[in-house]
């Protein structure tokens, strides 16, 4: 069995996910780039945009 690791907490994923968001890049590109869930990528966008917005 491999090894699991739930990566997508660590201020260094979430500092690439907004990189990568503000390049214009699409959700599937952002999943497969970072291997995290599509639905981890949308929830990070639509938290980022409540707090600044």
């Amino acid at each position: 069995m491999q090894h699991y690791k739930y990566c997508s907490y660590l201020l260094e994923i979430k500092q690439f996910l907004t990189d990568l968001a503000v390049n214009i890049s699409g959700t599937r590109d952002i999943t497969r780039v970072l291997k995290i869930s599509c639905n981890t990528v949308t929830n990070n966008s639509k938290n980022s945009t409540a707090t600044t917005g």
